[in-house]
């Protein structure tokens, strides 16, 4: 709820808001739930290494799209989808935002699909919000699937499920 006032009505940045909202939701478990100090502690540190992998990920993908760029492969890439698909705006679209995004998906996953594609289209001349929210909901279909099994695996890691078990839900989702 602090994050969406200070958000929202009040017009914070995200540098600022995320900090204020931790820290208020750090100071409520402490005093108004009475959570064991190391208990909250142990929970932060926790998230920040659960974070990491995920962290390491998307900027492995923008730090690819950046030498995309400085190299030029962008703009050959760009020009061979464009010939792909002769002009046609709904297949560029479908070629980016849902194919290409489905292939980034099943390597890499946690939103790099839209981290590569959204700039790709943008670069391609598309507007910038409704790419951003067109490839979001492009991606929301191959989430459950992607990175190779990673939502069944942090979904289902805290359940106390047995590897042979686990193999069967994800052989089955």
């Amino acid at each position: 709820i602090i994050l969406l006032i200070v958000l929202t009505f009040r017009g914070w940045p995200t540098r600022s808001s995320l900090p204020v909202s931790t820290i208020a939701l750090y100071l409520t478990a402490l005093v108004w739930f009475k959570f064991e100090p190391n208990a909250i502690n142990a929970s932060v540190i926790k998230g920040l290494g659960d974070s990491l992998t995920t962290i390491c990920i998307v900027f492995g993908a923008i730090c690819l799209f950046e030498m995309l760029k400085m190299t030029g492969a962008l703009d050959w890439l760009t020009g061979k989808l464009r010939s792909f698909s002769r002009g046609n705006q709904t297949a560029e679209v479908m070629l980016i935002a849902w194919a290409f995004a489905y292939l980034v998906e099943g390597a890499s996953g946690f939103g790099t699909p839209t981290a590569l594609a959204a700039p790709l289209l943008i670069e391609m001349g598309y507007e910038a919000k409704a790419t951003v929210a067109c490839c979001l909901v492009m991606n929301t279909l191959a989430t459950p699937f992607g990175a190779a099994g990673t939502p069944i695996w942090f979904g289902l890691d805290n359940l106390g499920i047995d590897d042979a078990n686990l193999e069967k839900i994800g052989f089955w989702a």
